[in-house]
């Protein structure tokens, strides 16, 4: 096909903006705007949700039940306590940390940081 043809062809296939914008208004306002394509096409292949279903028996699904008040006083007994940590940040380990974060992020970027190739031999 030369230039002239496709120029032809598309002309042809032109719908004024005004056309174009009712049908579409009418189409989403109608009832079958949920039906006409979605669905029909989910109803004909089923074979995905069989697939879920075969592997997932519905009978060996445990029901939750509410524990009593005594099982959930022990449980609650037998939780361990929190622990404070101890050892407070130092400026030594913040900035090791600062140093850390940066070799990612020029890793993630695809730069090597100074000093990388010496450390590494």
């Amino acid at each position: 096909m030369d230039k002239s043809e496709i120029k032809k062809l598309l002309k042809e296939q032109v719908e004024p903006m005004d056309n174009a914008v009712r049908k579409k208004l009418e189409y989403l306002q109608s009832d079958d705007v949920f039906t006409e394509n979605g669905v029909t096409e989910m109803q004909g292949d089923i074979s995905l949700m069989n697939a879920f279903n075969e592997n997932m028996p519905s009978a060996n699904i445990p029901s939750y039940s509410q524990p009593s008040v005594k099982e959930f006083y022990q449980t609650a007994q037998n939780t361990p306590e929190p622990k404070r940590v101890s050892q407070a940040p130092i400026p030594q380990s913040i900035d090791e940390h600062k140093q850390n974060i940066a070799a990612r992020i020029a890793a993630l970027r695809g730069m090597s940081m100074a000093g990388d190739y010496l450390r590494k031999k």
